[in-house]
Formats: C-alpha cells, structure tokens, sequence
C-alpha cells in the first residue's frame, strides 16, 4: 500500500527534489501500526523486495566510510553533523554524517533505451 501510493503521487512529476514527494501521507494516516524496526539485513531484505516489485533485479547496500566519500563530487556533497539532509541554494548536498549506508541497485533496460540515457 505504502508503494502504490508513494508511486501514484510521484507519477508524472518533473522534478521531485532532494526531499522527494513530501504530499505522500505517512503510514499511519493509512493505519500501519508504526515505524519499520527491523535489524540491518532485514531492512535490506525490505528494500530488496521493493526493487524487485519495480522490476530491479538486484539491489545491494555499501557502507560509508572516508573511501567512499572520496567518489562524490568536491563541492557539490557535503558531509556535516546535522540531523537532515538537504539541497541549499547553489545546488550543493548537505549530508549528515549519521547516515551510513547508500542503497544501490540495478535497473534493467533494453538495447533502444539504452542509446539515450
């Protein structure tokens, strides 16, 4: 329910932010009984089996350390003790340094498709 409803919202939009579609209601304005608690590798199962609804066929997690923070782009990430993240005026992210895993996936698409992306 939460994915269809997050997908009907975010249909057709242009541009959705850094803070994607803030229309979408919250879980418990549908009656879920509240905040997902559920260890690391359940969470990642989580998320692995939304991808795969959406026709990923795989989906995996890194973790952040000084290494991988080197891969993002000087002066348009920055890592800061703050308690959420956001997009300033220049265009630059301010993540928090709290946040310690990126979600990657794979998305399937064919030979056509691929020449324009």
């Amino acid at each position: 329910l939460a994915l269809d409803e997050a997908t009907y919202e975010n249909y057709n939009k242009q541009y959705l932010g850094w803070q994607g579609n803030t229309l979408t209601s919250p879980p418990a304005y549908r009656g879920a009984s509240g905040q997902w608690q559920g260890t690391p590798e359940e969470n990642l199962q989580m998320m692995q089996a939304a991808a795969h609804l959406y026709g990923a066929p795989r989906l995996g997690a890194i973790e952040v350390n000084d290494h991988t923070k080197r891969l993002f782009d000087l002066g348009t990430t920055v890592w800061e003790d703050i308690d959420t993240g956001f997009q300033d005026s220049q265009g630059v992210y301010h993540i928090p340094t709290k946040c310690r895993w990126i979600v990657t996936w794979i998305v399937k698409q064919n030979y056509a498709q691929s020449l324009y992306s």
